[in-house]
């Protein structure tokens, strides 16, 4: 019987696990620590001999609250910390703390952020630390912590509540970012950080837009610590303002002044986009002026603040209405252009093609028009004009249609000169072409007369125009 028992003990004994750890191990431990002054081993560290002890100290981590004596005596050999947790906070974490303040001004440290491995500037225990998810931890663990840890902590400047930290990690400097690159602290509601330079990397993803809405929110109902208004203003946000408004103040009101400075007035193209580079607003890069112009008139958006602001617009010439935009262009553009056009050509009859060149002579506020398209589009509006504006235009002598100026001017007289010379029109060939010489008028030489007046015989030319048919029929020989 004593033999059956002696076999089972010993049976029992030889599938029991060694009482000690692993030789590599603790011999690992000793040398890591020889070597680099600390125990806290890199999850990937390899020891020379190709032993995880990264690994296997993670292992030993876990295990470390049940540890046996024999093991326990072989890790104080070695001066291993069997509390673990105090021994990395006080080796690793705090350090990295402290260095953190010292390298970025705060402890507002963002949840992703990993302490850079081989830089000089941290201390080396530290180094690869995903400080940011330690800090996080502490948070959730803080009533567990032994005290002198919570004071430590707290002389730091440790930043207990996270909705603080979310503040000053993530909203904060993403809004700073937001002002250094589209030059304004006012942020769409819709707005996700983009996951791109010059974006930095933790930010990305962010939804900035609603975290400014939250702060908006909070401000309304006077729950703003004073400390984040403070931060707020450094970077020109008044959270009072709505979009809409910082919009019309920041940017298209100064955009405006900007734009009569270098025009003389604010009759906006409606094509125009605000360039970039001064002496334009910096946040208004691209803006559709034109665009916003046209609706400030026919859609009234900004209404609130046009009408708040009416007498600055009245200052830089802003055109209210329809009638009042053709009112500035007949009397500032398209008189001046045409007195300059009677100078230089002697006459008044403009191609529709014809663009006011942007040199002198030609008036700065006309240049760039397409002034014979305007005299093309005007024609068909002209009865629905004022009387002073009609008298303007009358007054400038625009010839508002080509047939009635070629025909007055050219073919009228080519015909009674043919007539004169020939005694009748009624054996005029259709290849016949005004001579280039006198008796014939000038503004006739090289008229193809002939075929000018077979058209008109044959209904394609004048056919709607009894005043000018009956002109024709005076001269002897022309049956139309």
């Amino acid at each position: 019987m004593l033999r059956r028992g002696h076999s089972l003990a010993r049976a029992f004994g030889t599938l029991r696990p060694s009482r000690l750890l692993p030789a590599p191990l603790v011999d690992g431990l000793a040398m890591f620590q020889r070597e680099h002054g600390h125990f806290i081993v890199p999850r990937d560290h390899v020891s020379p001999d190709g032993f995880p002890l990264g690994q296997k100290l993670q292992g030993l981590i876990r295990k470390l609250p049940t540890i046996s004596r024999e093991r326990s005596h072989q890790l104080a050999t070695i001066g291993f910390p069997l509390e673990w947790h105090a021994y990395l906070l006080d080796t690793a974490i705090l350090p990295a703390l402290q260095t953190y303040k010292a390298v970025f001004g705060d402890l507002w440290v963002p949840q992703k952020f990993v302490v850079p491995t081989g830089d000089t500037a941290w201390p080396a225990a530290t180094w690869g630390l995903r400080l940011g998810e330690r800090v996080s931890n502490l948070r959730k663990t803080k009533n567990d912590l032994p005290t002198a840890h919570a004071k430590a902590l707290d002389a730091e400047g440790f930043v207990w509540h996270a909705r603080n930290d979310r503040l000053y990690t993530l909203t904060l400097p993403a809004l700073r970012a937001y002002r250094d690159i589209h030059k304004s602290p006012h942020v769409p509601n819709a707005f996700v950080v983009p996951s791109q330079l010059p974006w930095p990397s933790e930010l990305h993803g962010y939804k900035l837009g609603h975290a400014m809405m939250a702060l908006k929110a909070k401000h309304r109902l006077g729950t703003l610590p004073t400390d984040v208004l403070a931060a707020l203003h450094d970077v020109d946000l008044d959270l009072d303002q709505t979009l809409r408004e910082a919009k019309w103040n920041d940017v298209i009101l100064p955009s405006l002044h900007v734009y009569f400075s270098l025009y003389g007035h604010c009759d906006v193209e409606q094509a125009f986009l605000v360039p970039a580079g001064g002496p334009w607003p910096a946040a208004a890069t691209d803006l559709a002026l034109g665009r916003i112009v046209r609706d400030l008139r026919s859609a009234g958006t900004y209404s609130e603040f046009v009408e708040r602001d009416e007498s600055a617009l009245r200052a830089l010439g802003f055109v209210w209405s329809q009638l009042e935009r053709m009112a500035f262009t007949i009397q500032a553009k398209v008189i001046p252009a045409m007195a300059v056009y009677r100078a230089e050509h002697g006459h008044a009859f403009v191609p529709s093609n014809f663009v006011v060149p942007a040199t002198q002579p030609w008036p700065t506020l006309s240049h760039h028009m397409k002034l014979g398209l305007w005299i093309a589009r005007t024609r068909s509006e002209l009865d629905l004009l004022p009387h002073n504006l009609q008298f303007l235009l009358e007054e400038s002598g625009i010839v508002w249609r080509h047939f009635d100026e070629r025909f007055e001017n050219v073919v009228l007289p080519a015909v009674k000169t043919y007539s004169e010379l020939h005694g009748s029109c009624e054996d005029i060939s259709s290849s016949f072409h005004v001579p280039s010489h006198a008796p014939w008028p000038e503004a006739a030489w090289g008229l193809n007369l002939g075929g000018t007046l077979w058209h008109i015989r044959n209904g394609d030319s004048y056919i709607m125009d009894p005043k000018k048919l009956r002109a024709l029929r005076k001269f002897r020989g022309l049956v139309l």
